[in-house]
């Protein structure tokens, strides 16, 4: 449900585009919160859902209903706020902890330093004589070594053959 605009003179008056009717958002009955809630959940309302929730106005299912959630979401919520209060319903990173194929940095360096004192040597070398250095690690596969030398600026671009002129134009 959509907002369409304010009427003019009355502050929290708004009509919805579904019904038509004027709704007052201002108001705490059960009826016009109903009517007043549906719309987007944004980083805001998980509040205000948590308000509601603990007014004991509406059940989990009503007002997961009411606000376009599922009732996962928002037993989640009721976890994070009973565990962290209002600081709980904070949006938080969705970035992961840790790459589980992220490489050590020994052994990173390791390939590096090997690349730097030999400037010619490609990972398929580079990877032997690693492995004989420290028979216990785990190493990449080559192309990952290719690829962690071109981040590094180690691999240098082919020469390219000067193209000739065409002989009758000028």
């Amino acid at each position: 449900m959509r907002w369409l605009g304010l009427r003019s003179g009355a502050a929290g008056d708004r009509v919805t585009e579904q019904s038509g009717t004027w709704v007052n958002t201002f108001s705490h009955t059960r009826a016009e919160v109903l009517d007043a809630v549906a719309g987007d959940v944004t980083h805001g309302s998980t509040r205000a859902i948590h308000r509601d929730y603990q007014r004991d106005m509406f059940d989990v299912a009503e007002l997961a209903r009411r606000y376009g959630i599922s009732r996962k979401d928002r037993y989640k919520w009721i976890d994070r706020y009973d565990v962290g209060g209002p600081v709980g319903l904070v949006d938080r990173s969705r970035r992961p902890a840790h790459c589980p194929h992220e490489r050590p940095r020994g052994m990173i360096a390791a390939l590096l330093d090997v690349r730097r004192h030999h400037p010619t040597w490609g990972a398929k070398k580079l990877l032997k004589i690693v492995a004989r250095r420290h028979p216990t690690w785990t190493l990449p596969a080559r192309s990952t070594v290719c690829d962690l030398l071109d981040r590094a600026g180690l691999i240098t671009g082919a020469r390219r053959r000067p193209v000739p002129a065409h002989p009758g134009g000028r």
